[in-house]
């Protein structure tokens, strides 16, 4: 098997094969896409808000602990970890509304979207405005997460400035995943 992508004339499956509607439908299914990678990036920015918070309020003073409790933020969902938030007593009060609606838009993306937007896939009209809301939902999402970077930034300059840094295993491996997708063999 080659390591070359494909030339858009090789395509292994044909926009038209994949979505009804041909490259408009193609868009609102990459939009979507997009939209629940600013959900989770806005998930990996909190959870970073949160490990720097635990480190800074001294509950992690170990790399395993750190390492610990990574672990089990990642198992959290966006809710839980706004609701992390509150209990770790973060100052985000001037975000807790616009977080309220992130959690509430990421939701409805990844359970109730295309089953609500059913009819409306079927016709130009309905993809355009998809494409619209879509590209709303990655903006709100991408704001959030400019929005909390400088307070992560804030917490983690704030513990360097008088404590080492904990070392954490941040190896990759190029092209493998360390588990696979549920469901998926």
């Amino acid at each position: 098997m080659s390591d070359e992508m494909p030339d858009e004339d090789d395509e292994l499956l044909k926009v038209e094969e994949v979505a009804p509607g041909g490259r408009q439908a193609h868009q609102v299914y990459a939009k979507f896409g997009v939209a629940m990678y600013g959900a989770q990036t806005l998930e990996f920015v909190i959870l970073a808000v949160l490990e720097w918070s635990g480190l800074v309020s001294g509950r992690y003073t170990t790399a395993e602990a750190w390492a610990r409790a990574d672990a089990e933020l990642l198992r959290k969902t966006l809710g839980a970890l706004q609701k992390a938030l509150i209990v770790e007593r973060v100052d985000l009060t001037h975000l807790e509304e616009d977080l309220v609606r992130a959690v509430a838009l990421r939701n409805f993306l990844a359970h109730n979207y295309f089953r609500e937007r059913i009819d409306a896939i079927e016709s130009w009209e309905g993809r355009e405005r998809m494409v619209a809301e879509l590209d709303q939902a990655h903006d709100l999402f991408n704001a959030l997460v400019q929005r909390l970077r400088p307070i992560t930034r804030g917490i983690v300059d704030e513990f360097s400035a008088h404590h080492p840094l904990p070392q954490v295993d941040t190896r990759t491996r190029a092209g493998e995943f360390d588990s696979p997708v549920p469901g998926l063999s």
